[in-house]
């Protein structure tokens, strides 16, 4: 059984890509960090979660698990397509391709109402402020 670092990274192989600091990427490989990032989220089940820059879906497939009704919100195309094809027969899982600006500026009542989970980054929010 691959750990969480290794299936990342076989994932990453997979698809030929690396993080591009230029849109701020890192890849969640800490399972120590996943359980915290779940733990602190509470009861999520039946609950609406959007997740800001899922990558490669590591913490989507835990949301998943936990029962949220997840909105996943991915820049990159190569993440965004992968996330499309994992998740493409889990009815809770919704995988957006756009930039999160632009997606909170089209989608306001969605976001009033959905639970945000994301890791954050500074690489992400620095430009924009």
């Amino acid at each position: 059984m691959q750990n969480l670092r290794e299936r990342t990274q076989a994932y990453a192989a997979h698809l030929g890509m690396k993080p591009t600091k230029s849109l701020g990427q890192h890849f969640l490989v800490n399972e120590a960090v996943l359980k915290k990032i779940i733990g602190t989220a509470g009861d999520i089940n039946g609950v609406p979660v959007l997740e800001i820059g899922p990558g490669l879906g590591v913490l989507t497939e835990q949301l998943v698990q936990a029962g949220a009704h997840i909105t996943a919100v991915e820049l990159d195309r190569t993440c965004a397509a992968f996330l499309q094809k994992q998740f493409s027969t889990v009815p809770a899982v919704r995988v957006v391709q756009d930039d999160i600006f632009r997606w909170f500026s089209l989608n306001r009542e969605e976001l009033l109402k959905a639970n945000i989970i994301l890791l954050l980054i500074f690489p992400i929010i620095s430009p924009r402020m």
